[in-house]
């Protein structure tokens, strides 16, 4: 009899194991594919600058590296809308500038869940329009970077994927990083790759929710 009754708890035990450990590996997934859309995101466009005295042209300057993409700025909080500024002088009609070039398209984010939508910011008000300053010529393109970031999450490992140190994939359920740079051999099969998760048994299902109240319609925004 005591042994039956050690023999439930030990499976009752594992199956609350087995639950958990199944909700922080669809934590994981959830974090792996964030991660992958702040990465494919382009970085936002600063403010114009004012435009600078007309002096002598100088001399032509040597050609500069490729500056690394800024990291993205929290989401700053709502202000409270000022006064309107007064009606300024009508400035002279400037010439009509540069088309400029179309951006990549982006990938295509997953489907979220039904929430409910958060309030729409305040439209800002334009901004004065500066002088027209004369046509600057078209710079030469910044040389390459130095090399791959390090410490990345590239997703499953592939074969032909060139990977560098503390690079982490996944493979076979499990989770694994680089410990030298450009390591060989699968995961799992190699001394280059060190676990840092392993792959736990599938969890039961769970019950459905409560269905949550439709949101309500959100505007169309775009990528800056």
């Amino acid at each position: 009899m005591q042994q039956q009754l050690e023999q439930a708890i030990a499976k009752e035990l594992a199956d609350i194991f087995h639950e958990q450990q199944g909700k922080l590996f669809g934590r994981i997934e959830f974090l792996e594919t964030r991660l992958l859309l702040l990465e494919s995101r382009q970085p936002q466009k600063g403010d114009k600058g004012d435009p600078g005295l007309a002096g002598a042209r100088g001399e032509k300057g040597e050609k500069g590296d490729k500056g690394d993409p800024g990291d993205a700025g929290a989401v700053g909080a709502k202000g409270d809308p000022g006064p309107q500024g007064l009606t300024g002088e009508r400035g002279e009609k400037g010439e009509r500038g540069e088309t400029g070039l179309r951006g990549e398209t982006g990938i295509p984010g997953k489907d979220g869940k039904d929430g409910i939508n958060g309030k729409d910011g305040v439209d800002g008000h334009p901004g004065a329009m500066g002088p027209q300053g004369e046509k600057g010529e078209r710079g030469e393109n910044g040389k390459d970077g130095a090399g791959p970031s390090r410490g990345r999450h590239r997703g499953p490992w592939k074969h032909n994927e060139t990977y560098a140190l503390d690079d982490s994939v996944t493979s076979g359920g499990s989770g694994w990083y680089a410990i030298v740079d450009n390591p060989q051999g699968r995961p799992g099969e190699s001394k280059d790759w060190q676990l840092f998760v392993m792959k736990g048994r599938d969890g039961k299902d769970g019950k459905d929710g409560v269905r949550g109240p439709q949101g309500l319609p959100g505007k169309d925004s775009a990528y800056a």
